[in-house]
């Protein structure tokens, strides 16, 4: 008979065939992901599976009872948890039976054994997710129900595998894995609605809370949103340096015994904003997938590209995107984004990948350790020759 139950989002009754049981779907009244309870019969999920909801993001796990008391990942947020000895309707069961018993006395055994049931339990799982729609005219040719009108293949018996105990209990499809990706990760609000409020508030999270804001990120969806952000933000960086650039050559002036140049000031200002636009787009669209490469590229020499390029150009994008912003604070803010990028990228590399900070440190500091050995060398064979001239002129 058909599975029933209300939906852990929307509470709207569901109803799925039998064959459905322990897969995922999308309810038809919100949309929601919701994984479908195992059929009603006289055997209980709980005899084979265990369910427990995750400690840490209170989504259902499954696994087989052979794992009880063990420690394994959750399949919804990744992070180690303790499984409990049995499912929670069999622990509240177990409870009230035994308070039953006590309660009652010796003598109650006589009559527990002639048929006396326990009270009944509120299963906290009978709202499990799963999906809905109204029932349809489509033959089985499998003998179930069939109330979702799914093609004959849909319905067949599948056969059974292992099942690990650190992962899903099931194999998702393309379809489902996405939907799922989407419901974990909903965006930035850059990426969910460009525009200068939702720009200063992507700037804020990425540089307020880099862990939380890189959680969220998406790790997929084209590069053009993630480089407009990246672009606005390194305009905004030289245009501020442009203007603090322009003010201190007009208070240099100011100070010489020479009429104030008014034009070559303005000219300077003009020069030093164009070029700053040219250099930040120019710089948005051919250095960021530079840099993105060189940091993926260490990633695999760790192991820790988990993820496509393209999540490795999203965070190069919004993490230099927000530190450029920086430069609008006089004098120190390039020295802050120098040393902040350095947190953001590593925040960012290690919860897009979902790695270890360590490999994530790696990708980050080895590249751009390279380069500032590199320019300490121009630096060295460019001033060494100029000391030792000027130390011969004074022999």
């Amino acid at each position: 008979m058909p599975i029933e139950f209300n939906c852990p989002y929307c509470q709207q009754q569901v109803q799925t065939p039998d064959a459905a049981a322990g897969k995922k779907g999308k309810c038809p009244h919100c949309h929601s992901v919701v994984l479908i309870p195992q059929a009603a019969s006289g055997k209980s999920p709980a005899d084979d599976a265990i369910e427990f909801p995750c400690e840490h993001c209170r989504e259902l796990v499954r696994t087989p009872a052979s794992t009880a008391g063990k420690r394994g990942k959750c399949p919804h947020c990744f992070l180690v948890v303790q499984i409990p000895l049995a499912s929670v309707p069999q622990l509240l069961a177990r409870g009230i039976e035994s308070e039953a018993s006590a309660q009652a006395g010796p003598g109650s055994k006589g009559a527990a054994a002639k048929g006396a049931k326990p009270a009944p339990v509120d299963d906290p799982f009978a709202a499990l997710p799963g999906a809905r729609q109204a029932p349809y005219s489509v033959p089985s040719p499998y003998g179930v129900p069939n109330p979702l009108g799914l093609p004959p293949a849909a319905l067949a018996p599948k056969p059974s595998a292992p099942v690990n105990p650190y992962e899903s209990p099931f194999a998702p499809g393309a379809e489902i894995i996405a939907a799922a990706e989407a419901e974990r990760r909903r965006g930035l609000p850059w990426e969910l609605a460009p525009s200068f409020e939702t720009f200063s508030d992507t700037l804020s999270e990425v540089l307020g809370s880099p862990a939380e804001a890189f959680v969220k990120m998406r790790r997929t969806g084209g590069v053009g949103n993630p480089m407009g952000f990246l672009i606005l933000g390194l305009v905004f960086g030289q245009l501020a340096s442009a203007v603090y650039a322009t003010i201190l050559m007009a208070i240099r002036f100011s100070t010489l015994d020479i009429p104030f140049p008014v034009e070559a000031i303005v000219i300077f200002g003009a020069y030093q904003l164009i070029g700053g636009i040219i250099g930040a787009v120019f710089s948005g669209v051919i250095g960021s997938f530079i840099s993105a490469a060189i940091f993926h590229l260490f990633l695999l020499m760790v192991g820790g590209a988990q993820r496509g390029y393209e999540a490795t150009y999203r965070v190069v994008c919004f993490g230099c995107g927000s530190t450029a912003t920086l430069n609008v604070i006089p004098l120190v803010g390039p020295l802050i984004a120098m040393f902040l990028i350095l947190v953001v990228m590593i925040h960012g590399l290690t919860h897009a990948h979902e790695i270890s900070g360590g490999k994530a440190a790696f990708a980050v500091l080895v590249p751009l350790g390279g380069v500032f050995l590199c320019l300490c060398g121009v630096i060295f064979f460019l001033i060494v020759p100029a000391i030792a001239g000027a130390a011969g002129a004074f022999r």
